[in-house]
């Protein structure tokens, strides 16, 4: 038998170099990987963070919407009411009670 070419013969080992610099390259990758990853983290988290502000402003905004709402209602209300002067103070004086934002009520005539 004739003995094998160089071309067909079993490759040698890697080299020591050329096996640490691969390593280096995958260490090197898989802290990226996870730097990328920790990035990302945060971004989601500071988006769903954003999102719960968000909902907690418009959940108040509709609160005092209504509240808003409900006194201008009972304003209107008692600006219906016949020109009875105490019936107009005393329903007042209970809508001053239930709306404690409402400082003060005055009734003015028409003129």
């Amino acid at each position: 038998m004739s003995p094998p070419s160089p071309a067909l013969a079993p490759t040698a080992a890697p080299r020591p170099r050329r096996r640490l610099l691969l390593w280096g390259a995958m260490l090197l990758l898989l802290l990226l990987a996870l730097s990328m990853l920790v990035v990302l983290t945060a971004r989601q988290e500071a988006g769903r963070e954003q999102e719960q502000v968000e909902t907690l402003a418009s959940d108040a905004a509709a609160q005092l919407r209504r509240q808003l709402l409900r006194a201008q209602q009972g304003l209107q209300a008692l600006s219906s009411h016949v020109p009875d002067v105490q019936r107009w103070q005393a329903d007042a004086d209970e809508l001053l009670r239930q709306n404690r934002e409402l400082l003060r009520i005055e009734r003015r005539s028409a003129e």
